[in-house]
């Protein structure tokens, strides 16, 4: 679906065109190869330098074909039960910004809402704008999962297979959000150069402060990586634990009723033993057999067995 956005200095909201113009923003959500090749028949772009928008699973990096400079960034996706992350691609030429997602971005509709004062026909600004709220979604996603975690680590001593299962997937976001964010740094460093796209100094500033961002998130992931592994290895050895002791109680309960059993079989034989003819003979040998087993719980009780 392709959507065309025009702002001037004197408007207030992002207003909707039929049809792209100079210095308008085109989205393209829920991106097909169709949108594609209708893209490259209206622009100088070739379809190769841009097919890889359709990859679900594309490293952010950047690249200058024709006088385009193309960016494959990722962004947080807001739900998925696989893939935490999704592409975004965002091309700027010079009459237009241009951006493509494969499926729908909350990140766009996100940077539509917060109607930031900022024309349409400023792209580069407008562009920097862009990769800042990517790297804010990321900063508050990851802040997100971190509380998760800390919350598990709190009720350590009670964990159950779903608290598990949490951090498993927290992990899991993590490492897609790391991966994302490594390359994405690369990115902006390129960006950041001047190499790509002219700067200003407001530009730069700005650069500089997302470069920030994307380190401290990279750190964050890193040091939440580092606890999940923490206390998957505390789950471990409290798991060991509890299992030591649970097979330590169960061989004392064995030893305790083996004694018990082994008269009772002793005296279930069908030879002459003593006391075979006594009529207090059951009542004795369930006495001492009780006894010995007594005996064998305040053994196991003293040796802290059980």
């Amino acid at each position: 679906m392709r959507q065309v956005f025009f702002k001037s200095v004197r408007d207030k909201a992002f207003r909707t065109l039929e049809k792209e113009r100079t210095n308008s923003w085109t989205h393209f959500d829920n991106l097909t190869k169709e949108d594609l090749e209708a893209l490259c028949s209206s622009t100088k772009l070739d379809i190769e330098d841009i097919q890889d928008a359709l990859d679900l699973y594309e490293i952010p990096r950047i690249e200058k074909e024709r006088g385009y400079v193309i960016l494959f960034v990722r962004a947080p996706a807001s739900r998925s039960e696989n893939l935490h992350t999704q592409t975004l691609t965002l091309i700027l030429t010079t009459n237009e910004l241009i951006s493509l997602s494969p499926k729908s971005s909350a990140l766009i509709l996100q940077v539509l809402q917060k109607n930031p004062p900022i024309p349409t026909s400023n792209r580069s600004k407008l562009l920097f704008y862009i990769l800042l709220q990517i790297a804010q979604a990321f900063h508050k996603k990851i802040k997100g999962v971190q509380n998760d975690v800390l919350k598990t680590k709190a009720n350590l001593e009670h964990v159950d297979a779903k608290d598990i299962l949490a951090l498993t997937k927290s992990e899991e976001i993590l490492n897609q959000y790391q991966a994302s964010l490594v390359p994405f740094r690369g990115v902006l460093e390129r960006l950041s150069s001047g190499k790509v796209i002219k700067l200003s100094e407001d530009d730069a500033d700005l650069l500089e402060d997302l470069l920030v961002a994307i380190r401290q998130s990279i750190e964050t992931c890193a040091v939440s990586l580092k606890s999940i592994v923490s206390m998957r290895n505390s789950y471990q050895m409290i798991f060991n634990n509890s299992l030591n002791k649970t097979t330590k109680v169960l061989t004392c309960l064995a030893v305790i009723f083996m004694i018990p059993t082994l008269l009772a079989g002793l005296y279930g034989m069908n030879v002459k033993l003593p006391f075979a003819e006594s009529p207090g003979a059951f009542l004795g040998i369930l006495a001492v057999g009780v006894f010995l087993s007594l005996i064998a719980v305040v053994l196991f009780y003293w040796r802290k067995w059980i």
